[in-house]
C-alpha cells in the first residue's frame, strides 16, 4: 500500500473491494452460524446470546486498522484499537450488573468496535477525499479466490485464539467463560499496545536513528505522550491487579 500512498484512485480501490468483499463474507458466516445455532444444542440453548456476539463479526467488517497499518499511520490505528478496548471494558462495568447479563457483554465488545471502526472510516473518507464506488461481483470473486490460501490460515489463527473461550463454556458455564473473555479483552488492551511498539513504532525510530538524529528525535516527541500513558496504565493495572481481578471475579 505504500507504493500506492499518493494514488489515491489506487487506494481507494483497495478499500472498497476489500470492505465489499468482508461482506460477501459476512453474508456466508451467517448463514453457517444460522445452521449452527439451530443444529446444535450447545448453541441452541445460548441462541441470545450467539446472535448478539455476531455483532463482533458485523464490526470487523469495517475494521480499518488493517489499512491505516499499511499506510505506517500507527498513531491513528492504535488510539482507535486502545480507545475501543478501553471504552468496552469501562461500558461493561457500567451496563453489566447481574450475573444474566453475560448474554450482552460480547454484543458491547461488538458495538464499541462498530462505532469506531466507523470513525477510523470517516477519518480515512475524509483524508483522502475517497468516492463510494461499487466493485463488480467478479473483481470480489476473484479477490476470495486469490486470498483463499490466507484466509484458511486466518480462520486457523482464530481458531486457536477462541479456542480456550469455547473450552471455557463447554466444561465450565458461560458466565465463567465470560469473565474469561473480559479479562482476556483487559490483557489485549495491553498487549496491543506493546505489539504496536515493538513492530511498528520501535523499528520506525532506529531506522530515522540512522538516517538522521534530529528526524529521530521530532518522531520520538511526536509519541512520547502516547507512549507514557501507556506505560502508566500497565503499571496502574500491576499495581491494582489483586483488587481488579476480585471485582471480575466476585461480579454480583
Amino acid at each position: 500500500m505504500l507504493k500506492t500512498e499518493n494514488d489515491s484512485k489506487s487506494l481507494q480501490y483497495i478499500l472498497f473491494n476489500t470492505l465489499y468483499t468482508k461482506t460477501v463474507l459476512l453474508i456466508i458466516a451467517f448463514l453457517i452460524a444460522l445452521i449452527l445455532v439451530y443444529t446444535i444444542p450447545i448453541f441452541a440453548e445460548e441462541r441470545k446470546m450467539f446472535f448478539l456476539s455476531f455483532t463482533i463479526v458485523f464490526a470487523q467488517v469495517f475494521n480499518p486498522i488493517w489499512y491505516l497499518q499499511g499506510l505506517e499511520d500507527f498513531k491513528t490505528s492504535s488510539v482507535l484499537n486502545v480507545v475501543s478496548k478501553l471504552s468496552y471494558v469501562l461500558l461493561v462495568f457500567c451496563f453489566i450488573k447481574v450475573a444474566d447479563d453475560y448474554v450482552y457483554v460480547n454484543s458491547i465488545l461488538g458495538l464499541t468496535a462498530l462505532f469506531f471502526n466507523l470513525i477510523g472510516l470517516i477519518i480515512i473518507k475524509k483524508r483522502y477525499d475517497f468516492k463510494l464506488i461499487y466493485p463488480s461481483f467478479n473483481i470480489i470473486k476473484k479477490t476470495l479466490i486469490n486470498d483463499f490460501s490466507f484466509s484458511i490460515s486466518q480462520l486457523f489463527l482464530s481458531l486457536r485464539q477462541l479456542s480456550p473461550l469455547f473450552l471455557a463454556s463447554y466444561f465450565l458455564v458461560f458466565i465463567l467463560a465470560g469473565q474469561y473473555k473480559f479479562i482476556e479483552q483487559i490483557i489485549s488492551f495491553f498487549r496491543t499496545f506493546i505489539q504496536v511498539y515493538l513492530k511498528f513504532f520501535f523499528p520506525k525510530l532506529c531506522y530515522k536513528i540512522i538516517i538522521s538524529i534530529q528526524e529521530a528525535m521530532l518522531f520520538w516527541k511526536k509519541y512520547r505522550l502516547l507512549l507514557l500513558l501507556g506505560v502508566v496504565s500497565v503499571l496502574i493495572l500491576i499495581y491494582f491487579s489483586r483488587n481488579t481481578l476480585y471485582v471480575i471475579l466476585m461480579f454480583p
